[in-house]
């Protein structure tokens, strides 16, 4: 009869997806910063307004990989992902979003308000989980 340990199994399974996936976060990072590094060219071929465009969205889908990269290395570390690094992540991508769409001047007013409630929900979640953890201790005054 054979006997296999489903727990060490799905863990072993589970880490080495990471890892394959740590590995491509990497491979996006050093490819990004060779796209930033190429793009840079076209503010000098191109009009600088096209140029500083797409730097400016190159680099800031450059930090929602890095918030990537520091998710997993956080799963890691703790062998689970934390709800606030989820929502860091999120976030971080939504401001991205909003960033970019503001800087060019095509948002409208609904998709704003949308966004902006998005954020503080997503910031009250962050807020929640950091107050509310599972290792932190709740004072009550009496």
């Amino acid at each position: 009869m054979i006997n296999v340990d489903f727990k060490k199994a799905s863990q072993v399974a589970t880490d080495t997806v990471f890892k394959t996936l740590t590995l491509f976060v990497i491979l996006a990072l050093v490819i990004g910063t060779a796209r930033i590094f190429l793009d840079m060219g076209k503010i000098f071929s191109a009009s600088i307004e096209v140029g500083f465009n797409t730097l400016v969205s190159d680099i800031l889908g450059m930090i929602v990989v890095l918030e990537l990269f520091k998710g997993l290395l956080e799963y890691f570390e703790l062998h689970r992902v934390r709800i606030t690094l989820i929502a860091d992540m999120t976030l971080v991508f939504i401001m991205r979003e909003l960033m970019i769409a503001l800087y060019q001047h095509r948002l409208e007013w609904q998709e704003l308000i949308a966004m902006s409630l998005l954020i503080t929900a997503l910031g009250g979640l962050r807020l929640m989980a950091i107050t509310r953890s599972p290792g932190k201790i709740i004072e009550t005054s009496m």
